[in-house]
């Protein structure tokens, strides 16, 4: 419910005429849309703000602006630091800081929002953790227990709320 923006280009960075092209077509269309060459840097801190807010919002039924306060910053920081420090450690550009401010600046942004995982969850469906939260642990190379433990959470409410087709 954010106003999203269109940003396009490889998803390993750099320059691409696919995306100038498939850029200027948008824009021919009056869609507001940028050709960004670091979107490496733009994919981890998107997953960084997912990780922080989602998770969080979906397990305390909670809209976004929540997750600014107490007793939830703590826990949505935590996995937005974690997402920032993974994609530091995978050779990306983005400080763990940084992500933690793009994940508030959102927060305070959408503060009336309520997130996806958490329309996921109070409709019984199964939610996108995977790719946000697991995907963060399986890409870390040192640990990451906020991330783990909201994975784990979410996880173990799907299987029980979903079924067992959960891998």
């Amino acid at each position: 419910n954010g106003v999203g923006a269109v940003v396009l280009g490889p998803p390993e960075g750099g320059e691409s005429l696919a995306a100038d092209r498939a850029g200027d077509a948008f824009r021919a269309a009056d869609i507001e849309t940028t050709v960004a060459a670091d979107m490496p840097r733009r994919l981890w801190t998107k997953l960084a703000v997912n990780a922080g807010i989602n998770p969080v919002t979906a397990l305390a039924r909670v809209d976004n602006g929540a997750v600014l306060t107490e007793p939830l910053a703590g826990v949505a920081r935590g996995a937005a630091r974690e997402t920032g420090e993974v994609a530091t450690a995978a050779g990306v550009d983005l400080d763990p800081g940084e992500a933690v401010a793009a994940m508030e600046g959102v927060a305070r942004e959408t503060a009336d929002n309520v997130s996806s995982m958490r329309q996921d969850v109070e409709a019984g469906r199964r939610t996108e953790l995977d790719a946000i939260n697991g995907y963060v642990v399986q890409q870390a190379t040192d640990p990451v227990p906020v991330n783990r433990t909201l994975a784990g959470l979410v996880s173990g409410w799907e299987a029980g709320k979903t079924g067992p087709d959960r891998a």
